[in-house]
């Protein structure tokens, strides 16, 4: 996985970056997580983004 360090957060690159991602949410002990999209992300890339990140949460799309 590839990091690139910012002044306000990492940010990881890569397939290791959802196990990552899906560590981080289990230990903040959200109970929901709202994803934020488009149109053409909606259709074409969402669904593959939550069937990689493999979470229990309940997750809701906001399509702007």
């Amino acid at each position: 996985m590839h990091t690139i360090d910012t002044s306000f957060c990492p940010i990881h690159l890569g397939q290791e970056a959802y196990s990552t991602l899906k560590e981080h949410l289990t230990k903040a002990g959200y109970s929901k997580l709202f994803v934020l999209v488009d149109k053409n992300t909606n259709e074409l890339c969402l669904n593959s983004f939550l069937d990689k990140l493999d979470s229990d949460l309940k997750i809701q799309s906001i399509i702007i």
